[in-house]
């Protein structure tokens, strides 16, 4: 499947960048530049962007594999939902997006009660494994340019992660 990605960053209101990005989902070179949009949109704190921007977050476990591999490696490790906020906030994205219409108020709940970006792959993760869809799809054919913006914005602001002590 191709993707096109535009992604908006924005210097301290001094400049814009628009690039474009061309990608093959499930590819190595996916990934790489995946990984690379991921930390270019970390460093800015006006990054706004597609929703597709987060494709290994809302896929779930690219993200956690990767960000195990990392921490792990040095003696770090970072705090999970139990099972039970992980099956709830998929029931809540679940049927928000399932059915007639769509309810961007429970999604805008859920993403908001999430603390980082582990949580939001955790359940999107789950959202997978029990719905035989990515909750990315889900949310790619659900919302329209405002809303999607207002996630990027969410999705953004958050952690990667809260270590363990």
């Amino acid at each position: 499947m191709n993707t096109t990605a535009k992604v908006v960053i924005g210097f301290s209101g001094l400049a814009v960048t628009v690039f474009t990005i061309h990608a093959i989902i499930k590819t190595n070179t996916d990934k790489v530049l995946l990984s690379k949009l991921h930390a270019i949109l970390d460093e800015r704190e006006n990054a706004t962007g597609l929703i597709d921007d987060f494709n290994d977050i809302l896929t779930g476990q690219p993200y956690l594999d990767n960000l195990n591999q990392k921490l792990t490696a040095k003696g770090k490790y970072f705090i999970m939902l139990n099972r039970d906020a992980i099956t709830k906030y998929r029931t809540m994205l679940y049927d928000a997006i399932s059915g007639l219409g769509t309810n961007w108020n429970e999604i805008s709940q859920v993403f908001t009660e999430l603390k980082d970006k582990v949580a939001i792959a955790q359940v999107a993760q789950s959202y997978l494994q029990n719905y035989k869809e990515t909750l990315l799809s889900a949310l790619n054919g659900d919302l329209d340019d405002s809303q999607n913006k207002d996630l990027v914005g969410m999705i953004t602001k958050k952690m990667n992660y809260r270590l363990t002590n």
